[in-house]
């Protein structure tokens, strides 16, 4: 008797510690540097509203241990309905500029999020105001096949139109747009862009 009680004690702290150990974890896909894909269990962030995004995703593909990547050791990853890719990053000022881009061994890679896909692309480059405590998003937008991001907006100064302006010079409906203040954020413009310029 004494024996199936300690056999029972052991199973419940066993599974108790296991679902435990599957908090935060969600189910998603990690594409690997030589484009395999791994179906697993994916946690990329602390515990609560404030948590912070980790440098090294925890990925359980079947095992207990949870294996860690950084942005060197994967190409992107999702989890829900949110993509990451990994990007070289490093920034430089042009004159009062300050120019992103990508270019192979410059700067340090980042996980960043994939908020719209196509010949121009929105991503959210997530950073940590340590301060505050709470999360906070650099909006970049990119041209497929360049090498350079720009910055979409300025925190509580909204949308950078003047600057957005200039790189879509190619569509004068929305540089129209853009100048009239039709358009509110990040998102919208890059949709109209994709939508409505592109041939």
């Amino acid at each position: 008797m004494i024996t199936r009680f300690i056999l029972l004690f052991f199973v419940l702290v066993l599974a108790s510690s296991l679902s435990f150990s599957q908090k935060g974890y969600e189910y998603g896909t990690v594409i690997t540097n030589k484009n395999d894909t791994i179906q697993a269990l994916i946690k990329d962030r602390g515990y609560g509203i404030h948590g912070s995004r980790y440098k090294k995703i925890r990925v359980k593909d079947g095992g207990l241990i949870a294996k860690r990547y950084s942005p060197y050791d994967i190409k992107s990853y999702s989890v829900g309905n949110d993509m990451y890719e990994s990007v070289w990053l490093s920034s430089t000022l042009r004159g009062l500029r300050e120019v992103f881009v990508s270019e192979r061994n410059q700067g340090k890679k980042h996980f960043l999020k994939v908020v719209v896909s196509g010949t121009v692309s929105l991503y959210y480059w997530e950073i940590r105001d340590y301060e505050s405590g709470t999360n906070d998003y650099i909006e970049l937008i990119k041209r497929k096949h360049q090498q350079e991001y720009i910055r979409a907006s300025q925190g509580i100064f909204g949308l950078k139109t003047k600057r957005l302006a200039e790189y879509f010079s190619d569509c004068s409906l929305l540089v129209e747009k853009l100048n009239a203040n039709e358009l509110k954020n990040a998102v919208d413009v890059v949709n109209f862009y994709n939508s409505n310029c592109v041939e």
